[in-house]
């Protein structure tokens, strides 16, 4: 059977099950629709200006970071930024809109090539490739109670992985024990290979084979 799960905001969901699925079942993903996979990450109290402090939300391209900057609005209603991405070029285009300057994290200076500080009224032109600054490799689809491989610790959980050009790698795995509940989660995988829990405002869905 496919068990559809579905949901919005943090992707992750208990599955009650009216039959218990037993050690002999296994677990494997069929589908996922989920949002495009984040290419810039989060960064926390990344932009400060006139007093005031802003953090930069996970984008998933470079044209939709240059959208966002564009929007975010001093308490007076003024915007800080005019900003637009040339794709052909691999272009970044920045242009500070305040008569006083702007201040960037070093984290996110480093990871767009900017300097930390902004000078009023100044335009700055990068040169920034997608493909350079991809923080993020996949999705990682986990299933609690499952059993992958071993790694001499424990059995792997993750049920399916999903790439950025929607490959799916998926594998059945075994239920370790007599279940009536799936706890499913994805989680963003980094190029470290460490992962970190996503969350979207736009309802995702994926399918979970189990025989």
């Amino acid at each position: 059977m496919i068990l559809d799960v579905r949901g919005s905001q943090a992707a992750k969901k208990v599955i009650q099950l009216g039959t218990p699925l037993e050690a002999q079942n296994t677990v494997q993903l069929k589908y996922f629709r989920f949002p495009p996979m984040p290419l810039v990450p989060v960064f926390i109290d990344a932009i400060s200006c006139s007093g005031q402090t802003f953090t930069v939300d996970p984008q998933t391209s470079l044209a939709g970071l240059a959208h966002y900057l564009q929007k975010l609005l001093l308490a007076d209603g003024s915007a800080m930024f005019f900003a637009f991405y040339d794709e052909s070029a691999n272009l970044f285009e920045i242009v500070n809109r305040q008569s006083v300057s702007i201040a960037f994290s070093q984290e996110l200076a480093d990871y767009l090539n900017f300097s930390t500080v902004f000078p009023s009224e100044a335009a700055w032109e990068i040169g920034l490739s997608e493909k350079v600054i991809d923080q993020y490799t996949h999705y990682a689809v986990t299933v609690k109670n499952v059993k992958g491989s071993y790694d001499g610790r424990d059995y792997d959980e993750v049920v399916g992985r999903v790439y950025r050009d929607g490959a799916i790698e998926t594998v059945p795995h075994n239920i370790r024990n007599t279940t009536r509940r799936l706890d499913v989660e994805v989680r963003a995988v980094r190029l470290g290979g460490e992962s970190e829990a996503y969350s979207t405002t736009i309802e995702w869905g994926l399918g979970l084979e189990i025989l």
